[in-house]
Parts: structure tokens; sequence; C-alpha cells
């Protein structure tokens, strides 16, 4: 991942997030609203936690 400058201190989880989501570098993030990022993590946690 030598091409993206996300900050190491978002932790792996939310680096692997934002990359499968095709966001490599911060500057993608600009203009991306709340709702979108926090899409991908919400629906983890309903998947985790349906049972």
């Amino acid at each position: 991942m030598s091409d993206s400058n996300l900050p190491r201190g978002i932790g792996a989880p939310a680096t692997r997030a934002l990359t499968a989501a095709g966001y490599l570098r911060l500057e993608q993030l600009a203009g991306v609203s709340a709702d979108k990022l926090l899409a991908p993590h919400t629906a983890w946690d309903r998947r985790r936690f349906a049972s």
C-alpha cells in the first residue's frame, strides 16, 4: 500500500475499509459525506450483531 497516505493512527480496520471502498489518499475523502463513510461500518455492525 505504498501509494496510500492514510494516517496510521486511524487503525488497521479503518484503513482496510477505506481501501476496500477505493479510498487510498486523504484527498479522495474531501467532500465525502459522513453517512457514506459510516455506511460500510454500520452494515458490518448489523451483520455482526444480527443473531
